[in-house]
């Protein structure tokens, strides 16, 4: 799977230079038809910028957000209520907001970097050792204090931990061995991890720059590119470029440090601790989500199931078999993983 994986990336990173050249016709605040190619059959850089915003990336931020939130109000449910059900319900909704997460890490770029959510919500390993430490603390576990707590004990894994266990032979939980002290840390990290999510959405969506009033959201730059009066993107293939970076630097990541790492090189050099999400035992699935990631921008086809027009479409233009390549290597990669 790794090799496979890192021909997925080579092989996006050759497809780069094909899109310097693809049609530009349409006004990037036109009106385009986002699911269909020009009445020649031609795919422009428009219809594929236009969908991949707002039919990929947008609403998988906006899924992200709602279902951070939702963990957290089972959270809340779960300390009222002590039962097995509303622990395996608060697992599963923590599961769901990590397809969420890990569906947009074809897309890491823009307010998940300049607000540094990425490091916030999914540093790995968990310190396990400090968190353990506090939990045998007797000071109050506030949502204040997560929020100034360092990367590694905060976000996704710290509530992977908190509601799975520690993964060495499982990755159930028993109600009856879940503390008061959990349930206090579980409460403040799912409600940071609620707060961070949504504010990643709101920069796409409300305000970039959280600190710049009257920012755009950040969906309007990536909508607009203009070398006059937009400070990230000057043109649609700044954009396109973008989208391709982020494409296949998931592939590496996957390939060279999510897989790699823990498998070492020999058996004797596998280190465990460095594996993902090992608590809910779900790194094939996150493996698997950043690869879905990678087919729905190179597709064009989201979440929801609809069509429209993607990378895919733009390297057809230029080289039919190479985008041929690229489809069958990712669905490949999927089916090693």
């Amino acid at each position: 799977m790794k090799k496979n994986t890192q021909l997925l990336g080579l092989m996006l990173v050759g497809a780069l230079a094909l899109t310097s050249c693809t049609q530009a016709k349409n006004d990037s605040k036109a009106t385009v038809d986002m699911t269909k190619t020009t009445t020649d059959g031609v795919a422009t850089e428009d219809q594929a910028i236009q969908n991949l915003a707002k039919n990929i990336i947008l609403p998988a931020y906006q899924g992200l957000s709602d279902s951070a939130a939702a963990l957290h109000a089972q959270v809340l449910v779960l300390e009222k209520n002590r039962t097995q059900t509303n622990l395996n319900k608060a697992q599963d909704l923590w599961k769901q907001t990590r397809v969420y997460w890990e569906s947009t890490e074809a897309f890491l770029f823009g307010p998940v970097e300049s607000l540094s959510i990425d490091p916030m919500i999914d540093t790995w390993p968990l310190n396990i050792t400090d968190l353990e430490s506090i939990l045998k603390q007797g000071a109050p576990i506030s949502a204040q204090v997560i929020r100034t707590s360092g990367a590694n004990l905060k976000g996704f894994h710290t509530a992977e931990f908190l509601l799975f266990g520690n993964g060495e032979v499982t990755n159930t939980k028993a109600i009856t061995v879940v503390t008061d002290r959990e349930i206090e840390y579980l409460k403040a990290a799912t409600e940071i991890l609620a707060e961070d999510t949504l504010r990643l959405t709101t920069a796409w969506t409300t305000q970039y720059d959280p600190d710049v009033a009257g920012s755009a959201p950040y969906i309007y730059l990536v909508l607009n590119p203009n070398p006059d009066s937009n400070q990230v993107y000057n043109s649609k293939h700044d954009v396109i470029m973008e989208f391709l970076n982020g494409m296949s630097g998931i592939a590496d990541e996957v390939a060279n440090g999510k897989i790699a790492e823990p498998l070492g090189a020999s058996l004797g050099e596998a280190d465990p601790k460095a594996e993902e999400s090992p608590f809910s035992w779900n790194s094939i699935t996150d493996f698997t989500n950043n690869i879905r990631s990678i087919q729905m921008m190179y597709t064009g086809t989201g979440m929801t199931g609809v069509p429209g027009v993607g990378i895919q479409h733009l390297i057809k233009e230029k080289d039919a078999a190479l985008a041929k390549q690229v489809e069958a290597q990712i669905e490949l990669s999927i089916k090693k993983i």
